[in-house]
């Protein structure tokens, strides 16, 4: 889609159209072209750190509310990936809560919680 043709869908000033296409090229996320832009996919083998990194202040979000939504007393089963691991890692402040943890497939995930002060945690990998 071009500039010209985002412009008149959001019914929008091309002027907002280049800024936001210059901000998402800025974030990797799009690769400037003649008369607009390109998505660029993401490699589908990117190491660990490389996709802890990526949309991290979104993670960080979503690992808020969902520690937010914890009751004491739960068990929890966290699963493999960057994600999780920042659920683990804002649960991490709810210090005064008690959970019984079950880190799955994932020791990033089990090194977060065990770094909280928890000691009881199972890793299953399989």
């Amino acid at each position: 889609m071009t500039i010209d043709a985002l412009a008149s869908h959001f019914s929008v000033a091309l002027q907002t159209i280049r800024r936001d296409i210059n901000t998402l090229c800025e974030a990797s996320v799009l690769r400037r072209q003649h008369g607009g832009a390109k998505l660029i996919a993401p490699s589908p083998n990117q190491s660990y750190e490389v996709r802890a990194v990526r949309n991290l202040e979104g993670k960080v979000r979503i690992g808020m509310a969902a520690a937010a939504l914890i009751p004491n007393g739960s068990t929890l089963l966290i699963g493999i990936g960057t994600t999780p691991e920042q659920c683990a890692l804002a649960l991490r402040r709810l210090m005064g809560k008690h959970f019984h943890w079950w880190a799955w497939r994932c020791i990033v995930v089990a090194l977060a919680i065990y770094n909280a002060g928890y000691r009881l945690i199972f890793i299953y990998f399989g």
